[in-house]
């Protein structure tokens, strides 16, 4: 008979990761994680035949295909470490087992590869719950308040508790409405930058704005370069004391400057907070703002143990993202080269890229 405490899409789920989530969850599941170490090994094996035969584990159901030649402890790492271009590595394996395939990467739980619309559309919407959870990188513990920041977050109740905050006081439509005149005022001053920089090679921004603003945009950079980074630690855990290339190093820098700027701008808000009050700061306060008025009238539960982390850690959740319109846009003009014809449909002049080899 099925086992009610496992949903049945957790027949996707490899047993490995099971067992983790049986035994190591016991909020959830009502069983301490010591009760493991004292199972004879007997038991654990009814105990996986179990849950192998309870979630469906059999040959009714399919299975991603997984390429040979996997090494013991280090998985398919040497596929992508012999590749210059790791996505053409990808691609070449896409071509031969199909839109979805696994991979192990090093001891961490096994990776499913999707190279198909219709595949990520079902993992995304059919099997979202499966999907739902983050995995812990080092780049999320080191340089992400330990995966506080939402998009690092571990599926739970923290998870569902900043997600909440999140969706009803920061991305509102009520709440992007009121900030359009902090975007509008950002653009002018943009302008007003670019302006003096063309003009005078330099901006008339005070000393201690211009630094600080220097130190967001170098962590910032930072941020995403190494959050863009596969590290060796996260395939290789028993190996991330040893920090060969200094990234631990780096990432733990990049943090401590973030929390420094996070620290600041959240003392300046509650410090404004303290100095207005009524509608003088309803029409003037932005995200920081609308989190230390919850903060002040007790508006976060009791799932949140650390308000000032989990405060810096939404903040962050914002920063971090400066940079994808700009992607956006580089990618959607990256297409509109490689298909003029999405441009003009019937073009009445030829086109040629300025790259293009001419006779």
């Amino acid at each position: 008979m099925r086992d009610e405490r496992l949903p049945r899409a957790y027949g996707m789920v490899p047993v490995r990761l099971l067992l983790q989530r049986r035994f190591k969850e016991p909020s959830s599941l009502g069983i301490v994680p010591d009760n493991l170490l004292k199972l004879k090994p007997m038991v654990l094996r009814r105990k996986v035949r179990k849950i192998t035969k309870s979630s469906s584990f059999n040959g009714n159901k399919k299975y991603a295909p997984e390429p040979p030649g996997a090494w013991p402890i280090i998985g398919h790492l040497p596929l992508l470490v012999s590749a210059k271009q790791p996505h053409r590595a990808f691609a070449a394996l896409a071509d031969k087992y199909g839109p979805a395939f696994m991979l192990r990467m090093g001891m961490t739980s096994p990776m499913l590869i999707v190279s198909s619309r219709e595949v990520a559309k079902e993992c995304y919407t059919a099997k979202d719950h499966v999907f739902a959870t983050r995995p812990v990188t080092t780049a999320g513990k080191l340089m992400a308040y330990d995966h506080s920041v939402m998009g690092f977050t571990p599926f739970g109740t923290y998870w569902r508790e900043i997600r909440k905050i999140a969706t009803v006081e920061l991305f509102s439509a009520r709440r992007i409405g009121m900030l359009k005149p902090v975007r509008r005022s950002e653009v002018s001053l943009w302008m007003k930058g670019l302006h003096d920089k063309w003009r005078y090679y330099g901006s008339n921004v005070a000393k201690a704005d211009e630094k600080m603003a220097g130190l967001f945009c170098h962590a910032v950079q930072q941020f995403n370069y190494h959050l863009g980074n596969s590290e060796m630690y996260d395939a290789l855990p028993f190996m991330a004391w040893l920090d060969f290339k200094g990234d631990a190093k780096a990432m733990k820098n990049t943090q401590k400057d973030l929390d420094y700027i996070m620290q600041t701008w959240l003392d300046e808000h509650r410090a404004k907070a303290d100095q207005m009050r009524g509608d003088a700061i309803n029409n003037t306060r932005d995200f920081l703002d609308v989190l230390v008025m919850m903060e002040k009238s007790g508006q976060f539960s009791s799932a949140i143990k650390d308000i000032d982390t989990t405060i810096k850690a939404l903040a962050l959740t914002q920063l971090v993202g400066v940079d994808s319109m700009a992607n956006t846009m580089v990618w959607v003009l990256a297409l509109l080269l490689d298909n003029p014809e999405m441009l003009w449909p019937k073009p009445k002049l030829s086109w040629t890229p300025m790259w293009a080899k001419t006779d």
